[in-house]
């Protein structure tokens, strides 16, 4: 008799991190171990593989590996409700937990394994809600441990969830070796042959699995699931829409923010629709709408919305209105947040400020500036007039490195990193190059890999996985792999433009200008 089939994927690490009250400011992307506890809390996020055809979702089990115990006890494991990032993510924007699950896991030794059924979370992603991923927390004042991350070379056991599937019944097998004889019985009808049964790779992994490896390495297809259109035409609320020139894009996790030079539009997230139209102020004759060209010009840090302008902004969580605001040294266009401080560049200066205002480096590189960018431990700064990157010691703000990536003169509009590297896109050139630091003997050099895009590559996202691009000059959405290739555009019908993309910690959100320059605000 055939028998259900039965599945089983692994979901891997994208980011982790963990926080401590005792330095409410601190990051710890970049740590081989997160401690939970002694005023620990460890975040998780994990890259979820497609459900394979045919399979019903069963259960999920997050793995972790418990490197050192300082006091035995309990804790908890509860999804997380906002956005958060590895290299930005601090005690003081810790980001909002649901409830936690029931089953509190007990800890004791050391050297072994942990495991939790998360299989509500897992379902709850699976259905639509934003995978923002877990939280680790003590459930006791005296528990305390630490447990490896993906960043670990000496144990190298990182977090991991294991999926598990039924399917359909398969077919019935080949008939097996034929037996010893047994005494003589009186003669049969001869009987047929079985059915011949589902083939498998070599490895013994069942061959309709063999297409979760590519989604693994790159990701899963993507196509367009929902599109607003932006115009000056009013909305249901009767709210006029922000005119065509969309500058800025950011998620929340539970909503996308959309900024003009005059006004923040709030989208719903799971219902795309258009849920709030703020007007900004932008009567500053100093700061020409002119300026303003479409990048990273927002920033969520857990707890408020920033936007740079002729100040540093900050916007209510219920982004009505600005809540308050820094003037600045120059007119910003460009904005990072490393955790703790705020990186602001303009044409030709980049300052370091704190989050009361306080400006603490205020620098004047040479050349015409354009994108920044914070990789966990180091700001990198994109020089245009030479088409050069710039590592800079964040403390001083001193050049620890520069290398060569576009054409001298091409704007570098847009920055991102992705865990390992930093990506640079070459407007003039139609291309993106990546820039990852490699050790060679005693020495650390910068080295290049060039992802030819042609059009116009203007802005840059990491989904967790891959690179992807916002080509202004063709209108799509490309996806970079680590080999330096083009593995998939996304394309909206109509799109003359795509300007902007922004990952909401499960689909991706791009701005297209269609041929009739109207906006439209796509889901994918």
């Amino acid at each position: 008799m055939a028998l259900p089939l039965a599945a089983s994927q692994t979901a891997w690490v994208s980011g982790d991190s963990f926080t401590l009250s005792s330095n409410a400011n601190g990051t710890n992307g970049a740590s081989p171990n997160m401690q939970v506890g002694g005023g620990g809390r460890a975040l998780i996020q994990f890259r979820l593989p497609a459900t394979p055809a045919g399979a019903t979702f069963l259960r999920a089990t997050l793995v972790v590996y418990v490197n050192r115990v300082t006091q035995a006890g309990t804790f908890e494991v509860a999804p997380v409700r906002a956005r958060w990032t590895e290299e930005a993510v601090t005690d003081a924007t810790f980001p909002t937990l649901a409830s936690p699950t029931a089953i509190r896991v007990a800890v004791s030794s050391a050297s072994e394994y942990l495991t939790v059924d998360v299989t509500a979370a897992v379902r709850d992603w699976l259905g639509g809600s934003a995978n923002q991923g877990l939280a680790l927390t003590a459930a006791d004042a005296r528990t305390q441990f630490v447990i490896d991350s993906k960043e670990n070379t000496a144990t190298s056991q990182a977090p991991r969830i294991e999926l598990h599937y039924s399917g359909p019944a398969g077919p019935a097998g080949p008939a097996g070796p034929q037996g010893p004889p047994g005494p003589a019985g009186p003669a049969g009808p001869a009987g047929s042959s079985g059915a011949t049964g589902g083939s498998r790779r070599e490895d013994g992994a069942p061959a309709a699995l063999t297409s979760q490896a590519l989604f693994r390495r790159w990701g899963e297809a993507r196509s367009i699931l929902a599109a607003v259109p932006v115009t000056a035409e009013p909305n249901e609320t009767n709210l006029h829409i922000l005119p065509p020139d969309p500058v800025g894009l950011e998620s929340d996790g539970e909503s996308i923010l959309l900024l003009s030079v005059g006004r923040l539009i709030r989208v719903r997230r799971n219902n795309p629709g258009i849920a709030s139209n703020l007007a900004l102020d932008t009567a500053n004759p100093q700061f020409p709408p002119t300026q303003v060209t479409p990048g990273r010009v927002l920033v969520h840090t857990g707890g408020a919305l920033w936007r740079a302008a002729e100040s540093l902004f900050r916007i209510n969580p219920e982004y009505l209105a600005d809540q308050s605001g820094f003037p600045l040294p120059f007119n910003a266009r460009r904005i990072a947040f490393d955790g703790k401080f705020f990186w602001v560049a303009g044409s030709n200066r980049l300052a370091k400020i704190s989050s009361s205002g306080e400006i603490l480096l205020d620098l004047n590189p040479a050349g015409s500036l354009g994108d920044v960018a914070w990789d966990g431990s180091s700001i990198w700064l994109a020089r245009q007039d030479a088409g050069t990157l710039l590592k800079l010691n964040p403390a001083t703000g001193a050049v620890d490195g520069e290398i060569q990536v576009c054409t001298p003169s091409s704007p570098i509009p847009s920055l991102v990193f992705d865990g390992e590297s930093v990506w640079a896109a070459c407007a003039d050139d139609g291309k993106v190059v990546r820039v990852r630091p490699e050790v060679v003997g005693v020495r650390t050099d910068l080295v290049t890999l060039t992802a030819t895009t042609g059009g116009r590559p203007v802005h840059l996202e990491f989904d967790g996985i891959t690179v992807w691009a916002a080509n202004q000059a063709t209108g799509a959405f490309q996806q970079l792999n680590g080999k330096g290739q083009v593995a998939q555009s996304v394309l909206y019908p109509g799109a003359a433009q795509a300007l902007l993309v922004r990952f909401d910690g499960q689909f991706l959100w791009g701005v297209v200008r269609d041929e009739f320059t109207r906006t439209v605000l796509v889901k994918f």
